[in-house]
């Protein structure tokens, strides 16, 4: 059973991954710790080795350990993380009294949430009908924010991003600062403010009626705020950047 935890031969035992995840501590650091402990207990540690399958398909080394060794571990804890291994031992003996089955508190490991979470989030982009390239960027964003798992060397190589076709192809501010060497996010936002694009009203910038066909909302979150920035066609930019040059620069003085 691919669980974290286990009833084995009716001795009641918790993986290493589940303390980690308990606890907040790195994986790689509960395993040091277990074999730390287990030395210096003079305790084989191939009695309580496991292993389980990651994302990747790889066999990844764990230990499953039983009541005693487990609260021998977290002696060495903090107060708080070792009242969270003591409530969930309870929990286990309890379900295991009742004979209930023991279901995994932690079923998935990081990088399966974050897979999970992108596919989610990937089916309800395409019910909304966005486009798909614009897509995968804000979700690879959102995953990254959610789980720190950064998916952005995928998608420079996604199919999807390379066959954009050039009307699509759509800027943030600071992006199209580089892409026509202009400088910062704000200086491009006075630019197009000059172009009567945008206007700045209620510390946000929007679109006037000559901007709104040539650009997009793009919303962001930060701590306990949230707004949105425009991203802007690039093939409308470089017609418009290209014909009329003297107003960049009058904009940027």
């Amino acid at each position: 059973m691919n669980t974290n935890l286990q009833i084995l031969n009716q001795t009641l035992s918790m993986s290493s991954r589940e303390i980690a995840e308990l606890t907040g501590k790195r994986h790689a650091d509960v395993l040091r710790d277990v074999r730390n402990m287990l030395t210096s207990l003079n305790i084989e540690s191939t009695q309580f080795c496991a292993e389980y399958i990651d994302a990747t398909g790889r066999s990844m080394p764990c230990f499953n350990l039983p009541k005693r060794e487990t609260l021998i571990l977290v002696s060495g804890y903090n107060i708080q993380m070792r009242a969270i291994i003591i409530d969930r031992w309870q929990e286990l003996e309890v379900m295991a009294t009742i004979n209930t089955p023991v279901v995994p508190l932690l079923p998935f490991t990081p990088h399966e949430i974050a897979v999970k979470q992108f596919e989610g989030e990937c089916k309800i982009a395409a019910l909304l009908n966005c486009p798909k390239h614009l897509a995968q960027q804000e979700i690879v964003k959102s995953v990254r924010k959610t789980t720190g798992f950064d998916f952005e060397f995928l998608l420079k190589i996604s199919e999807d991003q390379q066959n954009i076709l050039p009307h699509e192809v759509m800027l943030e501010p600071t992006e199209i600062g580089v892409h026509f060497n202009l400088g910062s996010g704000i200086k491009v936002n006075k630019i197009l403010e000059g172009f009567g694009l945008q206007t700045y009203t209620n510390k946000q910038w929007t679109p006037t009626s000559s901007g709104e066909p040539h650009c997009q909302k793009h919303a962001w979150t930060k701590q306990n705020k949230s707004g949105y920035n425009l991203k802007w066609n690039l093939k409308y930019l470089e017609s418009l950047f290209n014909s009329t040059p003297e107003e960049i620069e009058e904009s940027e003085e």
